[in-house]
């Protein structure tokens, strides 16, 4: 299954974390459908959405992707610093929205 980058946790994660002529190569053209009421539908509104992963240190799906579904994800960075890859954590919106400080706390120490 593939996930649209601006619909899931790890995909906005890992795109916040790109050189910003790479972000616009990446989504040139891009359509942002919306697949729940909660989907990012433009372009100002991830960008906005990233500048807010980079300074929090983490990305939250908020039932972007699927109704009753979250995610939570953390940058790995390789010994340069760079991010290479990241961690997610998927749980119902409900469990997330109960204890979303925690579960980004645990997701965050496991990175």
């Amino acid at each position: 299954m593939q996930l649209p980058v601006y619909a899931s946790g790890g995909g906005k994660g890992l795109l916040a974390h790109q050189k910003w002529s790479e972000v616009r190569r990446l989504l040139d053209g891009q359509q942002f459908r919306a697949l729940t009421p909660n989907t990012i539908t433009t372009l100002d509104a991830l960008v906005d959405e990233m500048d807010q992963i980079r300074k929090q240190g983490y990305a939250y799906d908020k039932e972007e992707f699927l109704s009753g579904l979250c995610a939570i994800s953390a940058p790995i960075r390789n010994m340069d610093g760079a991010v290479t890859s990241c961690i997610s954590m998927l749980l119902s919106a409900w469990r997330f929205h109960q204890n979303a400080e925690n579960y980004t706390d645990i997701v965050l120490r496991t990175a």
